[in-house]
């Protein structure tokens, strides 16, 4: 595997429930280097001419760069996209904050959500007893219609991690209105970085995925050289 990447996703499908790890090869992380390409990548070989932005087959992908997570300045960029229900096009935007660092220690290098959840519903990364990632689709309709802070403060509180990482939508993304955002961290101790976008959020609120939240992980994709990385981000 090359340096900078876990080589896996997760899969998660809203119609069936279920969930999966993929693994990549080295030629593709070659070709899209995380972030912006890896989602290009997936919406091109995965969507057909003409699908419906706000139907279950469009895909929902949060995906992290090369240096996400590293112990670099600047380094904890992510990004979400999907065929943009505003143009029809390519939607993708970009946030900072912890979120993208935790996702990339979960061992993860993206997301891709498909499928529509017949009920709200957020998606809880963690880890097992061997630190793999573990994903598990739980009941969201007693978060539904609250505004972000709370929502954060709801999840934290009923998943006992009071470090948990959220990314979320509000109230005007349930509504399908078009252009939403999508929050993470939603305090001034965590940062409150918004991911602005050509509708992605909008995507979020008409499939059903109210949140998705990453439980602290300490697993960072290894640099090619550590001792530079390290002397780079002090």
């Amino acid at each position: 595997m090359p340096y900078g990447y876990h080589g896996k996703i997760l899969r998660v499908n809203l119609s069936t429930g279920e969930t999966s790890l993929e693994g990549l090869d080295d030629r593709l992380y070659r070709t899209y280097m995380g972030g912006w390409s890896l989602i290009a990548h997936y919406l091109l070989k995965e969507l057909r001419p003409g699908a419906d932005p706000l139907g279950p087959e469009n895909r929902l992908i949060f995906a992290t760069g090369v240096v996400t997570g590293a112990p670099v300045a600047g380094a904890g960029r992510s990004q979400v996209g999907a065929k943009s229900p505003l143009t029809g096009g390519f939607g993708e935007a970009d946030v900072g904050g912890w979120w993208g660092a935790e996702l990339t220690q979960a061992g993860l290098d993206a997301i891709v959500i498909t499928g529509r959840a017949e009920k709200p519903v957020y998606l809880w990364i963690k880890g097992d007893a061997a630190g793999v990632p573990v994903a598990e689709i739980r009941p969201a309709e007693h978060l539904w219609g609250m505004l972000t802070a709370d929502t954060q403060a709801a999840l934290r509180q009923e998943l006992g991690e009071a470090r948990l990482r959220v990314a979320q939508i509000g109230p005007p993304a349930s509504t399908t209105v078009g252009q939403p955002m999508v929050y993470t961290n939603t305090s001034r101790a965590d940062c409150q970085p918004t991911i602005s976008s050509a509708g992605p959020s909008t995507t979020v609120g008409k499939r059903s995925p109210a949140t998705v939240c990453v439980t602290l992980f300490s697993r960072i994709a290894r640099p090619a050289s550590p001792a530079r990385c390290a002397a780079n981000g002090s």
